[in-house]
């Protein structure tokens, strides 16, 4: 007796609808318009809308995409993702998702602050006198020597999406090609280009006064006058959002 049976099933499993295929593999790539918005100042740099390209893979249900958006000025943002989303409909769609991963900025954010020596107070200005030759003078060539390295730090920021929510509405215009209005919110902790340059004024200053031996708290009172602060976990957090547009061809 042929195996008629199994040879049916094999036949069925090969000519199976595609919907199959696109519950395992999908891939898309769009263009799209944001206005991003957010804490801190990084987002401020963005005060316009920006344009770019995203791209993405949905394997086994696991979402990993990626965006570059362009503003004026040679800035940009960049991100990766990776989590999961889930569509309702088919040819109008309602998509929602959660998400992970890193993000940086490069902005144009890169006017160092200048050290300004008036506002020091006859405490201030004695702990150096008292302890540093060539007293303010010399502290505040130090401090201004590391401008070079102050405004490539401030051009950055480097961060991680904690928890990134996706919502998307979108409308198929012709197969594989929809178009979509979208906005997304997320927590994130982002080190920003102005606390990395403070970072780096407190050890300009921390290196200064350990070779002169001011005491630490006296260093902590310099620090405060001369902009210089350290790093703290409070200073990270904060929340992001965008809205915008897009159209996207997807496999």
């Amino acid at each position: 007796m042929r195996p008629t049976l199994p040879l049916a099933l094999v036949l069925a499993a090969m000519l199976s609808p595609a919907p199959a295929l696109a519950d395992t593999f999908t891939g898309w790539v769009a263009g799209d318009a944001k206005v991003l918005g957010g804490t801190g100042d990084t987002f401020a740099a963005f005060d316009g809308p920006l344009g770019g390209v995203q791209a993405g893979l949905e394997l086994f249900g696991v979402d990993t995409w990626g965006e570059a958006l362009f503003a004026e000025g040679g800035q940009y943002y960049l991100s990766m993702n990776l989590g999961f989303d889930h569509a309702w409909g088919r040819k109008t769609r309602f998509v929602l998702g959660v998400f992970t991963g890193p993000v940086y900025f490069h902005t144009a954010q890169s006017a160092v602050p200048v050290v300004d020596t008036t506002t020091l107070t006859p405490a201030q200005r004695a702990i150096i006198e008292a302890n540093v030759p060539g007293g303010v003078d010399r502290v505040t060539t130090e401090v201004e020597s590391y401008a070079d390295q102050e405004a490539q730090l401030r051009e950055s920021a480097l961060g991680w999406n904690v928890a990134r929510m996706r919502v998307d509405l979108e409308q198929r215009v012709v197969p594989m090609l929809y178009v979509g209005v979208g906005g997304q919110v997320g927590y994130h902790l982002i080190l920003t280009g102005d606390d990395a340059a403070a970072e780096a004024r407190r050890q300009a200053l921390d290196d200064l006064a350990t070779r002169y031996g001011i005491a630490q708290a006296d260093r902590d009172t310099l620090a405060e006058a001369f902009g210089a602060r350290e790093l703290t976990a409070d200073s990270l957090d904060g929340f992001g959002w965008s809205v915008g547009a897009y159209v996207k061809f997807e496999l």
